[in-house]
C-alpha cells in the first residue's frame, strides 16, 4: 500500500488539473485508510457525541466486539465509562474495561516514578523542565491512564548539557549525538524500552528559530508534578505541540498508537479553558514556519471528527505554495527513508564485524541510508530523486 500511496501522491503533484488542497485531501484519505479503521471510527464516534444517552451507548455496545479492538484503543471506551458514570456499562463489559485502565495506570507509574527521580535532582541543580505530551495531559487528568512509551520535557539549551550528565549520573543510557534535538534515556544500552526523553527544542519538521521554545516558557506556569518542580505549558501551546506531533508521526510512520488521542487532548483542553486562543496557535505556527503541518493535521482531525478544529484559519495561499514541497518530503521521508532507516535500526557494527553475512547487509544498506539521509536537507535533491528513482 505505501508505494501505492507514494505512486498516487507522485501523480497527482504532476497533474496540472489537480491544486493544493487537493493534494492534502489525498494525503489525509490515505493516512486515514492506514490508521482509522471502521471499528476504531465507530468507537471515536461514540467516544466524541456530545450528547450520548444511554440507547446510544446500548446500540454500540451491542456490536460491540472486544477482541476486534486492540488494548490502546479499548482505553477511548473504558475513557467514556470513566467520564460518564451516569451511564449503564453490563457486567459482562466493565470489568474488562476497568481490567485494561489498570493496566495502563501501572504501566504509567513505572514511567512516572524515572520521572519524579530525574526531575527531582535536576531540581537539586537549579534546571526545572517543561513536561511535554502525554505526561503533561497525565498530570491535568490523573484519572485516566496513558498509552505512553516515555514521558518528554523540555529543558533550557543552556541547561540540556548538565541535564544530560545527571541522567548518566543517575545510571540512565543514552547515545551521544551533539546535534541532535533530544536524548533518549534507556534503563540500559541493552535495553531499547525507553523512559524519558530530554529535549533541547522540539523537533516541528521544518526550519524554525529554536529560541521560540523561550516562549512556551514565558506562557507556561510552575506546578509540583509527580513531586517535581516542574513547567506546565499553556492549553494553546499544548494543543500546537499535540497537532504537529501528531502531524510528525503521520509523516515519520513512528509512534502511530498515540495519534488518536490527539483527539482526546485537543479537545479536553479546548473545551476546558475559557476563551481558547486560537490565535496564538495561528502565531506560534507562522513563527515556526509549520502552516503546512499544521493545515495537514488539522484536516485530519477533521476527517476523523467533522468541524472539530477550525481548519479554516490556515487555509491560505502562503499555504498552498508549501504543499507541493511538503507532499514530496512525506513521500520521501515514508517510502524511501523510513524503510531503509528500520533494516540499518537492527544491523549493529558489533555484529557485523563478526559476520560476513551481517557485513554483506551492513555494507548494502547503511551506505543508501547515510546518502537519503544527506539528501533530506535539500528539497530540490528530494525532487530529483522522486522523478528518476521513484517507486510503482
Amino acid at each position: 500500500m505505501a508505494y501505492m500511496f507514494a505512486d498516487e501522491i507522485s501523480k497527482s503533484l504532476h497533474d496540472k488539473r489537480v491544486n493544493s488542497t487537493e493534494i492534502i485531501n489525498i494525503l489525509v484519505d490515505r493516512f486515514y485508510i492506514e490508521c482509522v479503521s471502521e471499528h476504531n471510527q465507530k468507537l471515536l464516534n461514540i467516544a466524541f457525541k456530545k450528547d450520548i444517552e444511554q440507547k446510544d451507548l446500548d446500540i454500540f455496545l451491542k456490536n460491540f466486539v472486544l477482541e476486534e479492538y486492540s488494548g490502546d484503543r479499548v482505553i477511548m471506551l473504558s475513557y467514556l465509562m470513566k467520564q460518564r458514570e451516569d451511564l449503564f456499562f453490563p457486567d459482562t463489559i466493565r470489568p474488562r474495561l476497568t481490567g485494561v485502565l489498570n493496566y495502563y495506570r501501572f504501566q504509567n507509574l513505572q514511567l512516572i516514578s524515572h520521572f519524579t527521580k530525574i526531575c527531582r535532582e535536576l531540581n537539586k541543580n537549579n534546571i526545572f523542565p517543561m513536561i511535554l505530551k502525554g505526561g503533561a495531559m497525565k498530570y491535568l487528568r490523573p484519572d485516566l491512564p496513558r498509552v505512553m512509551g516515555d514521558i518528554d520535557i523540555l529543558v533550557k539549551p543552556d541547561d540540556y548539557p548538565k541535564a544530560c550528565e545527571i541522567s548518566r549520573n543517575l545510571g540512565y543510557y543514552f547515545e551521544d549525538n551533539p546535534k541532535a534535538h533530544s536524548v533518549d534515556l534507556h534503563l540500559s544500552e541493552d535495553n531499547e524500552e525507553g523512559v524519558l526523553d530530554i529535549h533541547r527544542w522540539i523537533y516541528l519538521n521544518s526550519k524554525y528559530d529554536t529560541g521560540h521554545m523561550h516562549k512556551f516558557f514565558a506562557r507556561a506556569t510552575k506546578h509540583k508534578i509527580f513531586g517535581a518542580d516542574v513547567y506546565l505549558p499553556s492549553p494553546e501551546d499544548m494543543v500546537f505541540i499535540s497537532l504537529l506531533n501528531m502531524s510528525k508521526n503521520l509523516y515519520k510512520n513512528t509512534s502511530m498508537k498515540g495519534i488518536l488521542y490527539t483527539l482526546f487532548d485537543c479537545d479536553y483542553l479546548i473545551s476546558t479553558k475559557p476563551k481558547f486562543d486560537w490565535q496564538q496557535i495561528l502565531s506560534n505556527t507562522i513563527e515556526t514556519n509549520t502552516q503546512v503541518q499544521m493545515f495537514f493535521a488539522m484536516k485530519f482531525i477533521n476527517k476523523i471528527i467533522p468541524g472539530m478544529l477550525p481548519q479554516e484559519l490556515f487555509n491560505s495561499s502562503e499555504i498552498k505554495a508549501k504543499i507541493d514541497k511538503y507532499c514530496n518530503m512525506v513521500m520521501f521521508q515514508r517510502f524511501y527513508v523510513d524503510e531503509l532507516r528500520l533494516i540499518c535500526k537492527k544491523i549493529r557494527i558489533k555484529q557485523a564485524l563478526c559476520s560476513f553475512s551481517v557485513l554483506k547487509d551492513y555494507l548494502r544498506y547503511k551506505p543508501k541510508y547515510f546518502l537519503l539521509k544527506m539528501l533530506k536537507k535539500s528539497s530540490w535533491g528530494i525532487k530529483l530523486f522522486l522523478k528518476h528513482f521513484h517507486k510503482i
